[in-house]
């Protein structure tokens, strides 16, 4: 029985030691197989960025108005891009200084309501013409100063914004640098060139910009082309000929 015993407790003993020396095995081979943190596996993961989502591009939608048709709000008038002698915009609206499309009447007159509000003067110098009205106007300019000084700051019979009924001259209620370019400084000059934006207005001909608009800067001439292109235009600071991706117009 002694011997009987003895035998049994060995035989214990000795299948504890295979089971021992088999989970040590297994947990070796089990770390051998798993990457560890320096590996190339652990650091691809460890590593690797998160996707970011890519940037939405532009929802401006470019072609939501005709830039040809004379009757669109987004029409191009330059000096490459002329209008009908007789085009008359059907929905012409008077205004304090003259006339203007029923739609840019509205929203000139709330523009000049909201400069008074913050006790800032302006008034409409000048709207629509028609294209005798423009052939007059420029034929004056050329006999006081030559047509070639004249066109750089008046359009040619059938090349003005003005036909349209969409572009409007302001100056200050005092009448202070009005159609000059001291117009800028002045406070008329001052908030219009900061709100015009915001009523659908942009300034048309913009500093440094004569070689893509023909004309020098007038920050007193103003054109209608609805809140959001005005507020597109702002932002980047480009012109319609820029932003429409049309040539440049600095000659006829």
């Amino acid at each position: 029985m002694a011997m009987t015993r003895k035998k049994t407790v060995t035989i214990v003993a000795l299948l504890i030691l295979i089971a021992l020396l088999a989970g040590a095995i297994f947990l070796f081979y089990r770390s051998a197989e798993a990457p560890s943190n320096n590996s190339p596996q652990a650091t691809q993961k460890q590593d690797s960025p998160q996707p970011t989502p890519d940037k939405q591009p532009s929802t401006f939608d470019k072609k939501r108005y005709s830039i040809d048709d004379p009757n669109s709000i987004w029409v191009v008038v330059n000096k490459q891009r002329p209008l009908l002698s007789d085009f008359v915009p059907s929905n012409l609206q008077s205004i304090q200084g003259g006339q203007l499309r029923s739609e840019v009447a509205g929203a000139v007159q709330q523009l000049i309501a909201a400069a008074n509000k913050e006790n800032v003067s302006l008034r409409t110098i000048s709207a629509y013409r028609s294209f005798a009205t423009q052939q007059s106007t420029y034929n004056n300019y050329v006999k006081a100063d030559g047509q070639a000084n004249a066109d750089t700051y008046s359009a040619r019979p059938g090349h003005s914004e003005h036909q349209t009924g969409l572009a409007a001259d302001l100056g200050n209620g005092s009448g202070q640098c009005d159609l000059e370019v001291c117009f800028e400084t002045t406070a008329g000059g001052t908030w219009l060139a900061k709100n015009a934006h915001t009523y659908g207005f942009i300034i048309r001909y913009t500093k440094n910009d004569t070689a893509t608009t023909g004309y020098q800067y007038e920050p007193w001439h103003i054109r209608y082309v609805g809140v959001d292109l005005a507020n597109e235009l702002y932002s980047k600071g480009q012109t319609m000929e820029t932003f429409f991706d049309l040539p440049a117009a600095p000659t006829y």
